[in-house]
């Protein structure tokens, strides 16, 4: 039943639309949030068989990838994240979005950059310099990109980067 005001119990008008249910990378965001990259990852592999186009759920799944320390993956899945779009570059990853503190950030940073060094391929470096560029740290982000170009990271890609970081 309906109430004397014509509202359904509950608050909802009656017909109203139900909402629509979340989007695959904001469920992926809310389990960023929750510490769950696990959830994150199988969302957005889930998402991305249909939607392999979206480079920023590409990008998302490089974050969690990161976090769940498949450094590999994540490094390879960044890099198709910016090779899918350059254009991605334009839009820096926001830590506040994904919940992270400012000492969250900089531990998943930390973390990037030994793999990076480790395996000095221009895909790891490009994940370092995609963090950095979160952290609003251009000039880092600029010295690491210029590593990843003698590591061989694609022209398009590095280009657009560059002109966003202020080179």
């Amino acid at each position: 039943g309906q109430s004397p005001t014509g509202q359904i119990p509950g608050g909802q008008q009656p017909n109203a639309q139900p909402p629509e249910p979340p989007t695959a990378p904001e469920i992926a965001v809310l389990a960023l949030r929750a510490r769950q990259p696990e959830i994150a990852v199988r969302t957005l592999r889930y998402h991305l068989r249909t939607e392999s186009g979206d480079a920023r759920a590409l990008r998302l799944l490089a974050v969690a990838l990161l976090e769940t320390r498949d450094f590999d993956d994540a490094s390879s899945v960044m890099r198709l994240a910016y090779r899918t779009d350059p254009g991605l570059a334009a839009f820096a990853l926001d830590f506040n979005e994904l919940g992270y503190s400012q000492r969250e950030a900089r531990a998943l940073l930390v973390r990037t950059v030994t793999y990076a060094n480790r395996v000095n391929s221009a895909s790891g470096l490009l994940s370092v310099a995609v963090l950095m560029q979160g952290e609003g740290r251009e000039q880092p982000a600029l010295n690491v990109l210029a590593r990843a170009a003698r590591a061989g990271l694609e022209p398009e890609v590095l280009d657009r980067l560059r002109d966003e970081l202020g080179n």
